[in-house]
Formats: C-alpha cells, structure tokens, sequence
C-alpha cells in the first residue's frame, strides 16, 4: 500500500472529532520513510497539499 494509499485507509476512529485530522498525512510519510529510507522524498508544499485534502479544504 502507497503512502497515499495509507494516509486515506486509515480510519480516525474514536478521534474522528478531533481537529487537524490531516495531520496523519506527515506522520504516515514519517513512518515510511523510517521503514525504507531510500523512499524518494515528498516536496514540503505536497505534504501540505495533501494534509488540506485531508481536512477538507481541497
């Protein structure tokens, strides 16, 4: 499964209701790129992007 993949599948659960969900967007590319350091590295604007998607205002 891709990051992107992850950062969408992984559900908030009892933390649904809590603020700054797109937040799981860095920590998962954290875990990735922990887990195979020679992952290519996301743009810091894309991380961004993504964590706005995530939040509801892209």
């Amino acid at each position: 499964m891709s990051a992107e993949e992850a950062m969408r599948d992984i559900s908030p659960g009892r933390f649904a209701g809590l603020d700054e969900r797109g937040r799981i967007a860095q920590n998962v590319l954290a875990a990735y790129y922990e887990l195979d350091p020679g992952m290519e590295r996301v743009d810091t604007r894309e991380v961004f992007r993504r964590i706005a998607e995530l939040e509801g205002f892209a």
